[in-house]
């Protein structure tokens, strides 16, 4: 039974041990709201959601660790759980001031709880100070992670969701251990009623809730494999119980594809010259086919003066032949597959005809400008096979046609917000040149020449013509505005135009048979409706110099390496911190402790101990008294073994003892501490 009172070296010694979370605690919370947090920007198709939160909840996570080692007791105990109470009550109520901090203004409405969920997690790493609040941020979390499961969306989810269990499993284990450890070290308080005898003693420590009780890592690990086995087999049940409302609700998610040139692929409106646009390297579709130059998603008939606009129906009520459209058009065979973002449409070479035989299954229907247009967001993983119909390679265009097939003809030709400059401009550099297609050839070389492409290029206010001041003023833009100059310049000559947005593909990203296709392959360029072929496209931007500068210090992929980079010296930073704070708060809690001999006897005692735990490379563990220690590290027939082994009985039961320590026995301790330390190091 003495073994159960010597638990754990003396009751303050145990105290120092169990009164605050430790780092590793804090590394445990952090690794599972990192998780959710990743989850939740992914799910959505914004990594840089993602990446925001990870870097402000790092950072909360660190200052709440530091606050939680600081802080007083008492105050911890009375107000943390109030403040953080206050503070997830507060993401709720202003969650949207709180989503507009976010780049785009944040989540999409209908999905604001995730937003208020992500903000809990990432302000609750400030406010998490003791162990009650450190667990309960496992609640967001798990509500966030319950949110992308509704979605569907992020296919990595599951495995991070295990993650968080066996994180959170981790953390209930070691505060029930603190816990445990909390109610030993009152029992050996000594009570009003006397002094206690041993027996008694250990009696009180036995009834205090078993020291020696059953968890162990093992056991979170087994309680963390137990709830991942209860999530496989739960998990498709609540799926399929919230797969009524997810279904019935249409979420239009944003589409990191869509760069600013280009606007978003589902709307019936972009504007053109909107200033500087920064570009990814991120993959977002895969195609197969042969030939592939251009996949355009939508197309636009109606210049306003600073965008483009669509006065056509959205959508077909009547059938569609694409040989109206592309009369001399052959079959192309395409494959898609979408990698990363959201997306509304199917990107197409040409009109869309027919689906393959082994596409996925999906619900589509078709906008008047021929565009076909999927009635749920994609989903990375989604492949598609259809057949298009384009235009005849071998046939060479001659003549424009007057009238292309729409059910809108007339704004094809419409020479609205043209002005005379420009007609005169796009005249006078065709009066020589002998038919449309040559005609529209000098056009897009003469556009390409005298404009330079320039990604950071200033926005041109709305009041502004966009095509005027392109191309006499500024000089310089990226493709939106040479598309639209290219197309306007056509209706110059009364020749039918349009621009189209979709991706233009680079040959040399080809794998396997499929093109690679990045974010930053997002393009707009015009076309031209000819006669017996359909239509062409135009694009100036292949006869421009690229002026964009290098290394743009406003360029989020700049923003984000230096990110990067002072994240990684961050970290870094944290770990050694980590690492050494432990003895460091160790060393101050000694020496700013009240200078009695008890303490000085315990400032003893840990140090032995630490010695002990350096000389054999073997931690005591928590559940281990100080003979079980020694029975585990020290060889065998060590020679000074059983001094040692004196030295801690003697030490446990003069800080067990009920009586006060004279400053001669710590002495005394000191002395003897010092001779093993000598005997041990000599050997």
């Amino acid at each position: 039974m003495r073994d159960y009172r010597n638990a754990q070296g003396g009751g303050s010694v145990l105290r120092a041990y169990s009164s605050k979370v430790g780092w590793f605690d804090f590394f445990l919370a952090y690794l599972g709201g990192a998780l959710a947090l990743w989850s939740s920007g992914n799910a959505i198709g914004r990594v840089d959601y993602a990446n925001i939160f990870l870097i402000l909840y790092t950072v909360g996570m660190a200052v709440g660790f530091v606050l939680s080692q600081i802080l007083p007791d008492n105050f911890s105990r009375n107000w943390n759980a109030i403040i953080y109470t206050v503070a997830c009550v507060a993401c709720i109520f202003f969650v949207r001031d709180l989503n507009d901090l976010l780049p785009d203004r944040g989540f999409p409405v209908q999905l604001l709880m995730a937003g208020a969920f992500s903000w809990m997690v990432t302000l609750g790493g400030f406010l998490a100070w003791r162990d009650s609040v450190l667990c309960f941020q496992a609640v967001p979390c798990i509500a966030i992670f319950g949110l992308v499961g509704a979605y569907d969306t992020y296919q990595p989810a599951p495995f991070l969701f295990f993650g968080l269990i066996i994180t959170v499993a981790s953390l209930f284990f070691r505060t029930h251990a603190r816990a445990m450890l909390r109610q030993t070290s009152q029992s050996l308080e000594t009570s009003s009623e006397g002094d206690l005898t041993d027996e008694a003693m250990v009696e009180r420590v036995v009834a205090s809730g078993a020291w020696r009780w059953m968890a162990g890592p093992e056991w979170a690990l087994a309680s963390a494999l137990i709830i991942i086995v209860a999530s496989i087999f739960g998990a498709p049940a609540i799926q399929q119980s919230v797969q009524g409302v997810t279904n019935a609700v249409r979420v239009n998610l944003p589409n990191p594809a869509a760069s600013n040139q280009s606007g978003n692929a589902t709307q019936n409106d972009i504007r053109v010259g909107t200033g500087p646009s920064f570009t990814r390297d991120t993959l977002v579709l895969e195609a197969k086919g042969d030939n592939l130059e251009y996949l355009r998603s939508r197309s636009f008939g109606l210049f306003t003066g600073s965008g483009w606009i669509n006065e056509f129906p959205r959508r077909l009520t009547v059938g569609r032949d694409p040989e109206r459209v592309i009369p001399m058009g052959v079959e192309k065979p395409v494959a898609l597959r979408y990698r990363s973002g959201w997306h509304s449409v199917v990107y197409s070479p040409g009109e869309f005809e027919r689906w393959g035989a082994t596409t996925d299954i999906v619900e589509t229907t078709m906008a008047a400008d021929g565009a076909v247009t999927l009635m749920r967001q994609s989903y990375p993983g989604l492949h598609l096979e259809f057949v298009a119909r384009v235009a005849d390679p071998s046939i060479t265009p001659v003549e424009v046609a007057t009238v292309p097939y729409s059910p809108t003809p007339g704004i094809y030709v419409s020479q609205a917000r043209l002005s005379e400059e420009v007609r005169t401009w796009a005249l006078s550099n065709t009066r020589n040149v002998v038919g449309d297609y040559n005609k529209l050839l000098t056009l897009e070389r003469l556009i390409g020449q005298s404009c330079n492409y320039n990604l950071r290029a200033k926005a041109i206010p709305t009041s502004k013509n966009a095509v005027d001041t392109f191309l006499f003023e500024n000089r310089e833009g990226y493709c939106d505005l040479f598309a639209t100059a290219m197309a306007m310049t056509a209706r110059a000559l009364q020749l039918p135009s349009r621009v189209s947005i979709g991706y233009a593909i680079d040959s040399e990203r080809k794998k396997d048979g499929w093109y690679q296709i990045k974010e930053k392959d997002y393009h707009m360029w015009a076309e031209v409706y000819f006669a017996d072929v359909g239509w062409v496209a135009f694009d100036p931007t292949r006869y421009s110099k690229d002026v964009t500068p290098k290394g743009d210090p406003d360029d989020p992929n700049e923003i984000r390496r230096i990110f990067m980079l002072a994240g990684a010296i961050g970290l870094s930073a944290l770990v050694l911190a980590l690492v050494s704070i432990k003895k460091i708060l160790a060393w101050l809690r000694v020496a700013l402790a009240p200078r009695t001999p008890r303490s000085e006897l315990d400032k003893v005692f840990l140090g032995f101990q630490s010695f002990l735990e350096s000389r054999y490379r073997k931690p005591r563990r928590f559940h281990e008294t100080g003979i079980e220690y020694l029975d585990r590290v020290l060889p065998p027939g060590l020679a000074g073994g059983h001094e040692i082994r004196k030295l801690f009985s003697d030490f446990e039961l003069a800080m067990y003892s009920p009586e006060e320590i004279a400053k001669v026995q710590v002495a005394e301790f000191k002395s003897r501490v010092n001779q093993i330390r000598s005997l041990v190091n000599s050997k």
